[in-house]
């Protein structure tokens, strides 16, 4: 048997990172999912003879795996999984994976043209003596941590797949490319410019494609059939989500070599976190008319003061989007485990004045209120709110953080200061409550000597201050 082929060693590592219907899957109580990614070092090439040499896999190589559950059921069969070149090692995308055991079962590393170059050799074939650890290889994925696995893979040269423990080394190539996409929006001088986004593509209700996308026009790349009806979903924060259904090959005539172009539009957009069970609840203010609110689910409906959904897919994550006339928005009030959020845009707010986020249970610990110059009211009390970044030339009447342990000093002295100068400034008497309990005698943060001047001030001009006895 000849020996001439070179021994390369796969690092397996499971990371977390969201998917686009795996973002809307994340679990807020079960399991988050994970993701799996190999990277691949090819400096690490041990020969024949125990010698190191360097290799270099050719452009646009990518990685064909199945795996299989702890039933046996395979949850992906010679899955296809892009390669990047990183210095001297490739990386490839990650695959999305729920938290539990593992087998994988095959794994051969093609060219464009889908030829296998390498190939991890099953046990009992007469190549398996060659890797520490033939194929099947068991590992395990867990929430919000890092699993690592090495598989090691030989290459093909002149031996058969017979030789490697394989029927065949025949996979399904995906065209390359299929369409091309930009998407646009407008920059804070109103023209049009290119932006990144969040592309995933349906095949019913199974994600065949996601990726985040660059600012510029990109090759969009999968397999799938000319015939058949897919769901292009576009998402990015501050903006309205995109959807185009289509047959395949409708959308290419119809495209004819071009570029498929978008234009996202503003609009509030947050990430909801279910309670499974319960109404998601969450309240707008101001001339709501022309206003929709898109759930996330495939459900729209117009805007109200007090809105309410009950989400029946399942799910406990969805990108929701307020679109339409986002000027009239004054007031964006979450309350209580029923309005749980995991992420929130209010950039294309310009005439929020009260934002509310409280008592949640789940909700991001840093807010931009950068560009809600008209912002008057933050109330965020036993949040996850940490930190917030105000307008330049903040006036603020009510601030409430009680039970927010924690909160950033830059933070809490910035709030003091706005409403301060709400008051000095436009006659504002309002409310400031900064205690980790309420009415208690400490602060969420260290309170400069200046910020406690301007609190004696307010509460002379009549403001409600907590702690009472500072």
């Amino acid at each position: 048997m000849k020996r001439n082929y070179w021994l390369l060693w796969f690092i397996l590592v499971a990371v977390y990172l969201p998917g686009c219907r795996d973002e809307e899957q994340e679990a807020h109580g079960p399991a988050t999912p994970g993701n799996v990614r190999f990277a691949i070092d090819a400096r690490t090439v041990v020969g024949a003879g125990h010698g190191r040499v360097g290799a270099v896999l050719p452009a646009g190589a990518s990685v064909y795996v199945t795996i299989a559950d702890a039933s046996g059921q395979e949850v992906y069969t010679l899955k296809q999984i892009a390669l990047l070149t990183l210095g001297g090692d490739y990386v490839s995308e990650p695959l999305l994976l729920s938290p539990g055991a593992y087998t994988l079962t095959d794994f051969l590393v093609t060219d464009t043209a889908g030829i296998t170059l390498y190939a991890t050799p099953k046990e009992g074939s007469p190549l398996a003596a060659w890797v520490t650890d033939p194929l099947p290889v068991s590992f395990s994925v867990t929430q919000d941590a890092m699993t690592g696995l090495d598989v090691q893979v030989l290459a093909i040269a002149e031996y058969s797949a017979e030789e490697f423990g394989y029927v065949a080394f025949g996979v399904e190539v995906a065209p390359f490319p299929y369409f091309r996409l930009s998407v646009f929006a407008h920059d804070t001088t109103n023209a049009l410019a290119f932006t990144p986004v969040h592309a995933c593509i349906l095949d019913g209700t199974d994600t065949i494609y996601k990726q985040v996308l660059p600012a510029r026009t990109y090759d969009i790349a999968f397999v799938g059939d000319l015939s058949r009806t897919y769901t292009l979903s576009l998402t990015q924060p501050s903006y309205r989500r995109y959807t185009r259904t289509f047959v395949l090959g409708e959308l290419l005539e119809a495209l004819d070599g071009a570029p498929l172009l978008v234009t996202l539009t503003p609009a509030l957009t947050f990430t909801s976190a279910q309670n499974i069970g319960f109404e998601y609840v969450f309240r707008l203010g101001g001339n709501l008319q022309d206003l929709m609110v898109d759930w996330g689910d495939g459900m729209e409906e117009p805007a109200a003061d007090y809105m309410t959904h009950f989400y029946e897919d399942g799910n406990p994550l969805h990108f929701v989007s307020v679109y339409g006339d986002v000027n009239s928005i004054t007031l964006v009030e979450f309350y209580y485990g029923s309005s749980d959020i995991a992420e929130i845009s209010l950039v294309s707010l310009p005439n929020l004045q009260n934002f509310a986020a409280a008592f949640l249970t789940r909700s991001p610990t840093h807010l931009d209120f950068k560009k809600n110059p008209l912002i008057q009211t933050i109330s965020v009390p036993y949040s996850k709110v940490r930190s917030f970044d105000l307008p330049e030339g903040a006036r603020l009447r009510v601030v409430d953080v009680v039970g927010n342990d924690g909160t950033s000093e830059v933070s809490l002295n910035a709030a003091i200061h706005a409403a301060y100068l709400g008051q000095i400034e436009r006659g504002y008497t309002g409310s400031l409550y900064l205690s980790s309990t309420p009415g208690g005698s400490e602060f969420v943060a260290p309170v400069t000597e200046e910020s406690l001047a301007m609190l004696s001030a307010l509460r002379e001009y009549g403001w409600t201050i907590w702690p009472e006895g500072f």
